[in-house]
């Protein structure tokens, strides 16, 4: 099977944060989507390796991959049907342009 086969087994959208200002002049999060029906691979991690980040002070849930570069990093969040996915971190694994990694904790608090 190839490496899109293996990553591209799951849909998502991925959105970037933005704050505006509301109409009394406070802060206001929203988020908009930067790319819609994107193939990945969504994996939760395991309660071992999460508690080993979370020992280095990561808060990690999952790990989704990607065959693609979209330049995802910390102000992007990761929507898997209903999951919010907040970007911890993401990375060229093996810095050849075929996988990324993307670290995320779920939160169940939308943020929007």
């Amino acid at each position: 099977m190839s490496l899109r086969g293996l990553v591209s087994v799951h849909t998502v959208t991925i959105q970037r944060e933005s704050i505006t200002r509301g109409s009394m002049g406070a802060p206001v999060r929203t988020w908009a989507a930067r790319h819609t029906n994107v193939g990945c691979r969504v994996q939760p991690l395991s309660a071992r390796e999460a508690a080993a980040l979370l020992n280095d002070g990561m808060r990690v849930s999952h790990r989704v991959y990607f065959d693609t570069d979209y330049g995802i990093d910390e102000r992007d969040r990761i929507v898997f049907n209903t999951r919010k996915l907040q970007v911890v971190g993401a990375r060229n694994t093996d810095e050849l342009d075929r996988l990324w990694a993307v670290d995320c904790e779920e939160r169940k608090d939308a943020g929007d």
